[in-house]
């Protein structure tokens, strides 16, 4: 059972991972909705409207919970997810 386990896992990391390298470049709607801390930066988490979870890094008082914007997905990989970068259009 063991075997069979670490097998699905490994296929689904490697699905999960082809998915989200597809977003980079692309821009996407992002649905913030919390704030976390991570590696000393601080960055509001969202999901696009495909689920793919976005760490967007941000300075004090931006990027509410609840708020959507646009956002550059650079393809960068974070902990559960993929790095991105509010667009200024």
């Amino acid at each position: 059972k063991t075997e069979r386990s670490d097998a699905l896992e490994t296929v689904e990391k490697t699905l999960r991972e082809a998915y989200e390298a597809w977003f980079t470049g692309h821009i996407e709607e992002v649905l913030f909705e919390e704030r976390v801390g991570e590696n000393g930066l601080e960055y509001a988490v969202g999901h696009t409207t495909r689920y793919t979870k976005v760490f967007v890094e941000v300075q004090k008082d931006t990027l509410l919970p609840n708020e959507t914007k646009t956002v550059l997905i650079s393809g960068e990989k974070m902990k559960d997810g993929v790095l991105g970068q509010v667009c200024s259009l």
